[in-house]
């Protein structure tokens, strides 16, 4: 299952759903685990539950087998993410950075799309932060 089908079967509105949903497709043995894992990492993240979350990422990471595939791409999206939620903004900008560079370079569009997005989050944020 590829990062815009997982895409498509989120609830935003209710990320406890959507990491259940994600836990079935790993129960029935998914062959992208890493994907989902990624996915699921970030449901948990957005439900506050930060060490959850970065034991699945820990998890994800072990299934990853080249960092500009679509698994490790999304990894480092949703470890930027997830450093963004616990007040890590610095981290969370190289996480982006790693994540659009290899997006670019193995030619993910939707997973650059998503790593310029999150980039410019954190950066506006820093330039309200240090009043630029």
């Amino acid at each position: 299952m590829t990062f815009t089908e997982l895409r498509a079967l989120w609830d935003f509105n209710d990320p406890a759903a959507s990491e259940r949903l994600f836990d079935s497709l790993l129960e029935a043995g998914i062959e992208d685990r890493a994907v989902v894992l990624t996915q699921k990492a970030r449901a948990q993240g957005l439900q506050r539950r930060f060490d959850d979350a970065r034991a699945t990422l820990a998890l994800a990471r072990a299934f990853i087998e080249d960092e500009d595939s679509e698994a490790g791409v999304a990894y480092w999206i949703e470890l930027g993410r997830l450093k963004n939620s616990m007040g890590n903004a610095m981290q969370a900008r190289q996480h982006f950075q790693k994540a659009l560079m290899y997006a670019r370079w193995s030619g993910q569009e939707c997973l650059e799309v998503d790593a310029a997005h999150m980039l410019g989050i954190v950066e506006r944020a820093r330039q309200a932060w240090s009043g630029i």
